[in-house]
């Protein structure tokens, strides 16, 4: 399973080449392609926060839509407390919904597909594909 990052949805969203090239790519290796509800959450927000709403919430919506979202369950919430005392202890957090993003990942055995490798790599045992 293939959770999309905010990135590359908001890159998907400005029609940027990169980014519908790994769509592509991903749909083409039959893995499941979701997103979270954070991730979705944050680009149907970005979209609100345009000058022009009518023109960016729809497609918006229409992502979202196309994607399986991936609610916050117990287990993630599990998993996102064991990130937390993680990086807690070594001083290195990331961002709250990021490391929420990630518990999701690990509880479900997903890889987050994302240009910020670097933020994600912090975390032991996700698995993290850049696009």
């Amino acid at each position: 399973m293939k959770v999309l990052d905010s990135d590359i949805l908001i890159a998907l969203l400005r029609n940027d080449r990169a980014s519908i090239e790994k769509l592509r790519e991903l749909s083409e290796s039959r893995d499941i392609i979701t997103t979270t509800i954070f991730n979705g959450q944050e680009i149907l927000f970005g979209a609100l926060m345009t000058d022009e709403v009518d023109r960016s919430l729809k497609p918006a919506k229409e992502l979202a839509d196309s994607l399986e979202i991936l609610c916050y369950e117990k287990e993630d919430m599990m998993q996102t407390i064991k990130i937390l005392a993680f990086l807690e202890k070594r001083g290195s957090h990331i961002s709250l919904i990021d490391e929420m993003i990630a518990g999701i990942c690990l509880n479900r055995r997903a890889t987050i597909v994302t240009r910020n490798v670097k933020h994600f790599s912090r975390i032991p045992g996700l698995k993290v594909e850049e696009w």
